[in-house]
């Protein structure tokens, strides 16, 4: 399974929706029986430069979020 993550115009990064969705695509392969190997990979020029720092800022204290993750 090949995941991309798509957000080019900000370098892809990890925001609370896109980690959701992450999270919701590998508990996916988790169960599914034909999928044995995940691989990251990102769209544009960058992989992934981080958390999207901007919208923790604005939008959730940042310890809501590591709850979240976890």
């Amino acid at each position: 399974m090949v995941i991309t993550l798509n957000r080019p115009r900000r370098l892809n990064l990890l925001g609370s929706q896109m980690r959701r969705e992450l999270d919701e695509v590998l508990q996916l392969a988790a169960r599914d029986h034909e999928v044995r190997v995940a691989i990251g990979t990102g769209a544009g020029r960058a992989f992934c430069v981080g958390t999207d720092i901007k919208e923790w800022a604005t939008c959730t204290p940042p310890i809501r979020l590591l709850q979240e993750m976890t």
